[in-house]
């Protein structure tokens, strides 16, 4: 196997002329700056191969594309008439300060930070109505930490109000476990799932990747969403050599808090944000990796074939996989060929759109959809497992960029996808961001 595509240089973030090539049964990407030397990064390693999963991908192109191509791709975001596939979910930066000084921060958030004004969030909002009038993009409001935004639950209130139907918070917790009554508020102004940072079930992790010991705060935020109605999904992010040996006992802690924790979103590291210098292959964590690694950790309860790629976008970004979990601790598979991107009586991204926001959210909608009907007949024991690889500049692949469908509304009304907003070069320059 030997795929031309176009990279970065991770050291000055110049377009490269790349290649994906398989050696023993590993894919890497290869690529030579002219100033900086050849980048040589691994990308697939072992089964199940890349050719095997593969599937033909189904991608819907923006309605409003507001940028011609000029500089070639990742330059001329956003989103320009070369993008291949609209949003299923839009990031909005709602503040740049956080709680927290993570030593793992794709957002390189700090302290201090400004936060997005009500009249800015609504002008943000109505530029997104006009980009997919049809069917509203799936809200992921961020940061820094969106929490300390001090009007988030009046920012929730005015995107469902909008026509959003689908807003997440993206939040480290600590706000949900200091004050259960903001838990509360959020349910009230009609907050659809909780996105929350959670890492692994040992205070070693967090001291790791968060800076300090964590998981006393974890456990109640859980709690005080549970106390509030508000379904939770954790998003774990995996080191090698820190937790990715802590799959499988993350999954066992979320099967006994369901139905409040609705599934699990693993995010293998990227070299981004505050993660600056080099990383060697060491530090990668694959998908096939990741897959191996849930069925061997969930005592083979799981197996790899109940993972499947998107085809809503690249199959190489992302994967899903659904579960019925018994009583008796049995984990059944009920994944479907095609899944969240199945076109269905949609659109590809449409679709996906709805599959996303039924999964994770407080309302399912019945409309024969398979996995509907499972979660209206099985709400107390649906469970999700998904994962999604973001690039960085030293695996950055044009060819994935192109056909991404997670992006960040831009202050300045653009849309930008995630990876090419915050990819960032050896020594933390950056495209777009702050």
């Amino acid at each position: 196997m030997s795929e031309k595509t176009v990279s970065l240089c991770p050291v000055c973030l110049r377009r490269l002329p790349a290649k994906r090539a398989e050696e023993s049964g590993n894919i890497y990407l290869i690529k030579e700056c002219p100033e900086h030397g050849e980048f040589r990064t691994i990308l697939w390693r072992g089964s199940p191969s890349m050719d095997a999963w593969m599937r033909p991908e189904e991608n819907t192109p923006p309605k409003a594309p507001e940028a011609e191509p000029r500089l070639g791709c990742p330059y001329d975001c956003g989103l320009c008439t070369d993008h291949l596939q609209a949003a299923c979910c839009v990031l909005i930066e709602v503040t740049g300060r956080c709680s927290l000084g993570c030593p793992l921060c794709f957002a390189d958030a700090g302290g201090a930070g400004e936060d997005i004004s009500i009249e800015e969030f609504d002008e943000l909002l109505a530029y997104l109505k006009e980009q997919s009038p049809d069917s509203p993009f799936n809200l992921q409001l961020s940061g820094g930490e969106p929490a300390e935004h001090p009007e988030i639950a009046e920012l929730v209130r005015r995107a469902k109000k909008a026509g959003f139907s689908h807003v997440q918070l993206n939040t480290n917790g600590l706000r949900l476990a200091r004050d259960p009554g903001f838990a509360a508020a959020l349910g009230e102004a009609g907050l659809s799932s909780v996105f929350l940072q959670f890492d692994g079930t040992a205070d070693a992790v967090y001291t790791a990747l968060r800076g300090r010991p964590l998981l006393k705060e974890k456990c109640a935020a859980i709690e005080s969403c549970a106390a509030a109605g508000l379904p939770v999904v954790l998003t774990m992010a995996l080191v090698p050599g820190v937790n990715t040996g802590d799959i499988g006992p993350t999954l066992q802690y979320a099967f006994d808090r369901m139905p409040t924790v609705r599934g699990i979103h693993f995010l293998p590291v990227g070299h981004m944000g505050r993660r600056v210098g080099a990383p060697s292959d060491a530090l990668r964590f694959t998908l096939p990796e990741l897959i191996r690694a849930l069925a061997v950790q969930s005592g083979y309860r799981m197996a790899i074939s109940d993972f499947l790629p998107i085809t809503s976008g690249s199959c190489m970004c992302a994967f899903h996989g659904n579960f019925l979990v018994e009583p008796d601790g049995r984990i059944i598979s009920v994944t479907e060929p095609g899944g969240a991107c199945c076109p269905c009586k949609r659109d590809a991204i449409a679709s996906a759109r709805a599959y996303l926001a039924r999964r994770w959210g407080s309302a399912y909608v019945e409309n024969g959809d398979g996995w509907d009907m499972f979660l209206k007949n099985t709400e107390e024991r649906g469970f999700s497992v998904t994962a999604m690889a973001f690039m960085d500049a030293w695996n950055f692949d044009v060819a994935r960029l192109r056909k991404c469908r997670f992006q960040v509304a831009a202050r300045d009304h653009r849309l930008i996808p995630f990876c090419a907003y915050y990819v960032t070069s050896e020594t933390g320059e950056r495209l777009y961001g702050v």
